[in-house]
């Protein structure tokens, strides 16, 4: 059972790897403003990044084709037994190989799968007949020529609606500002009912208008009445002001 713990990632950790992942030279000063943080804290946020093994390095982008290496393929490596012994050696010899850029062990029919990269054609069958065909503990590899090769993204994609969240520093802010917003609401709210119910003469008139908290004549439902729908109409001037 695996009991390694993973980092706990924010969305501005997010960002810096989405961010160095398209740049790993990035300078800290640029990285900073891009996410909107001060540059000591994206700092050691990179640091902490580093130290607990999310970023693992950083490594050039390398040109196959401009080193003298245009043909890439993938071969698919079946092994004759799945024995400790055989399988360490060949762990132990594939990493070596000339040529070889990637391997990756896999399930299912394949049990291993090289992404090699050669001069020509010649090389390539070459390179099959020395490492795959003569040797006794693999029973079958198969050759696939790499026509184009497409680079992904390594971290998550970033989100489709930014608009719709917002920073960890500005979130309490935020949260704040909507509660305060929605009892400035029920505010004005209340107090329109309550102007509402106050006839042309200055008087209240309860058995006309809804109040919260009065008892309703049956002719008072939903505001039906004439008076009550001029009284609803005239707002008093300080409601019109803006909230402080």
């Amino acid at each position: 059972m695996n009991n390694v713990r993973r980092p706990v990632l924010d969305e501005i950790d997010h960002a810096i790897l989405r961010l160095l992942a398209a740049d790993g030279r990035m300078p800290n000063l640029a990285l900073a403003s891009a996410v909107g943080i001060a540059p000591s804290t994206c700092l050691g946020r990179v640091r902490a990044l580093r130290e607990s093994g999310v970023i693992r390095g950083y490594h050039a982008d390398v040109d196959l084709t401009a080193v003298g290496l245009p043909i890439q393929a993938i071969i698919a490596v079946r092994m004759q037994a799945h024995r400790r012994d055989q399988i360490e050696a060949f762990v132990t010899l594939a990493p070596h190989l000339p040529g070889l850029v990637e391997v990756f062990h896999v399930a299912g029919g394949t049990d291993y799968l090289l992404h090699v990269a050669t001069a020509d054609t010649t090389a390539l069958h070459d390179f099959i007949l020395e490492y795959f065909a003569a040797s006794p503990a693999i029973q079958h590899a198969e050759t696939s020529l790499v026509f184009r090769h497409l680079g992904g993204t390594k971290v998550r994609p970033e989100p489709a609606s930014p608009r719709n969240r917002c920073p960890p520093s500005t979130g309490v802010r935020r949260t704040r500002h909507r509660a305060r917003s929605r009892r400035i609401q029920r505010g004005i709210l209340f107090s329109s009912n309550h102007f509402a119910a106050v006839s042309s003469s200055g008087r209240a008139d309860s058995s006309r208008c809804d109040r919260p908290g009065a008892a309703r004549s049956p002719d008072a439902t939903s505001a039906r009445s004439p008076r009550c729908q001029r009284a609803r109409g005239t707002r008093p001037t300080w409601l019109h002001r803006s909230p402080p």
